[in-house]
C-alpha cells in the first residue's frame, strides 16, 4: 500500500522490535504475520535462542490500546505453549471485552487436556458474568457428556437448544439443584421463562428445598409461579409450610405474593397466619390480607367505617353486603365518602341486594346530600327502574 513502509524481518530481534514499535501499523503487521505463519515466525527465535513466545506474551500484557492487545492475543492463539493457555485463563477471568473473551475461551478449548476442559466447565457453572458465561458456553457448545447442570447452563445462557432440556426439577435432586442455582444466577430470567412455559406442580414441589437459598425477589417470583400452577387447588403440606414461612416476612414482596396465593386458596394456610396482617401498617398488605380472609371472618362494617385506605373500605363494603341489617343510614354516610372508589363500592354492593336495594334507593332520592341522591339514581338504573323513575320524578 502506498505510504506504508514494508515490514522486513531478518532476525528474532526484528520481531521483538516490531512488537514494541511505537506505531500501531508495525505492531499489527508483525502480529498478523505471526497469526498467518506461526511456525515460520517462531523459527527465528529457535535459531537465535530468543523466547519469541515470551515476547508476544509480554506484548499482550502491556497496558497499551485494545487494538495492540487484541492483535497480540490473536497471534498467541496460534502458539502451542502452556504459558499461552495460562494467559488466556487469566484473560477469561479478568477481561470485560466480548471479542477478547471469545478469543480466550476458544483458545482454552483448543487445548485438548483434561485440565483445560475441567477449567472451562468449572468457569461455566461458577461464573456470574453473563458475557463470560456465554463466551465459555460458545466454546463448549460442541463438547459431549455434559452434566445436568452444564446442559441447563448452556440453555439458559442462550447457547444450547431449549427443546434439549429433558431434565426438569422433578427428575431428581441433581436436576432440582441445577434449576435452583440457575434461578438465583445471572440467567434467572431465562430459567424462569422456561419453567413458566413448561414447568408443572411437580417441578414446583421439587424446587421447595431451594427456598432458603433465594433472595426475596426470587422467592416472590417462585410463589407467584406456584400460585399460577396450583390456582384454587389445595397445595401439599410442604407448600403450605412455605406459605406460612412467607407470611412471617413482614413488609416484603414475598409476603404479598403469599397473600395473593391465599386469596386464590384461603384454606392453604391456617386462619391465624393471615389475621395479623389485617392490621398491618401497609395498606397494600392490609388489602391483600383482607382479600384472602373468608367472608365471615371479620366485622366488615367496622372495617368500612374505620380503615384509612379507600381501597380497603371499598373491599369491606363489598364483603359487608348483602348482609344489611337495616343499615340504611350507615350506607348513606359511606355514600358521602370523598373517594369515588368507596361510593362506587356502595352502589355496586347495594345493587346485588335486590328488593332491599330498591327500598333504600327510593328512600335516598329525597336525601339532602347530592352524592347520596346520585348513588340512588345509579342503583335504580342498575335495577332496571327507569320507568319507575320517570313516573316518580316527572309524574
Amino acid at each position: 500500500m502506498p505510504g506504508v513502509a514494508r515490514l522486513e524481518i531478518r532476525s528474532a530481534h526484528d520481531i521483538v522490535n516490531a512488537l514494541g514499535a511505537p506505531d500501531l501499523a508495525t505492531h499489527l503487521a508483525i502480529c498478523a504475520a505471526a497469526a498467518d505463519r506461526p511456525a515460520h515466525i517462531l523459527a527465528y527465535g529457535a535459531a537465535a535462542g530468543v523466547d519469541l513466545v515470551g515476547s508476544f506474551l509480554a506484548a499482550a500484557k502491556l497496558r497499551r490500546s485494545l487494538l495492540h492487545r487484541k492483535a497480540a492475543l490473536g497471534a498467541l492463539v496460534h502458539f502451542d505453549d502452556p504459558r499461552v493457555v495460562e494467559l488466556f485463563r487469566e484473560v477469561l477471568q479478568s477481561s470485560s471485552e466480548s471479542d477478547v473473551l471469545r478469543l480466550a475461551a476458544q483458545r482454552i478449548a483448543l487445548d485438548d487436556t483434561a485440565d483445560s476442559r475441567r477449567f472451562l466447565r468449572e468457569r461455566l457453572l461458577n461464573e456470574d458474568n453473563a458475557l463470560r458465561v456465554r463466551c465459555i458456553a460458545g466454546a463448549l457448545a460442541n463438547a459431549h457428556d455434559f452434566s445436568i447442570a452444564e446442559q441447563l447452563r448452556l440453555v439458559v445462557a442462550g447457547v444450547g437448544n431449549e427443546p434439549a432440556v429433558e431434565s426438569w426439577p422433578q427428575d431428581g435432586p441433581d436436576s432440582a439443584g441445577a434449576w435452583g442455582a440457575e434461578l438465583r444466577g445471572a440467567f434467572a430470567l431465562h430459567a424462569r421463562r422456561l419453567l413458566k412455559n413448561g414447568g408443572t406442580t411437580a417441578d414446583f414441589d421439587a424446587l421447595l428445598p431451594s427456598w432458603l437459598g433465594w433472595s426475596d425477589s426470587d422467592r416472590a417470583w417462585f410463589l407467584t409461579w406456584g400460585n399460577g400452577l396450583y390456582g384454587s387447588g389445595e397445595p401439599p403440606v410442604a407448600v403450605s409450610a412455605i406459605l406460612v414461612d412467607a407470611l412471617g416476612q413482614q413488609g416484603s414482596a414475598v409476603l404479598l405474593a403469599a397473600l395473593q396465593w391465599c386469596k386464590a386458596c384461603p384454606s392453604a394456610v391456617p386462619l391465624d397466619a393471615l389475621t395479623p396482617h389485617v392490621v398491618a401498617a401497609s395498606s397494600e398488605v392490609r388489602l391483600a390480607a383482607l382479600s384472602a380472609l373468608p367472608e365471615r371472618a371479620l366485622d366488615w362494617w367496622h372495617v368500612a367505617r374505620t380503615d384509612s385506605d379507600p381501597a380497603v373500605r371499598a373491599l369491606a363494603i363489598d364483603r359487608a353486603l348483602p348482609v344489611s341489617d337495616g343499615r340504611d343510614s350507615e350506607l348513606a354516610l359511606l355514600m358521602e365518602d370523598s373517594d369515588w372508589r368507596v361510593r362506587a363500592a356502595v352502589v355496586r354492593a347495594l345493587s346485588r341486594t335486590g328488593a332491599y336495594a330498591l327500598e333504600v334507593a327510593r328512600g335516598w332520592l329525597s336525601h339532602a346530600s347530592p352524592q347520596v341522591r346520585a348513588g340512588a339514581l345509579q342503583v335504580l338504573i342498575d335495577q332496571g327502574q327507569e320507568r319507575w323513575l320517570m313516573d316518580a320524578l316527572i309524574g
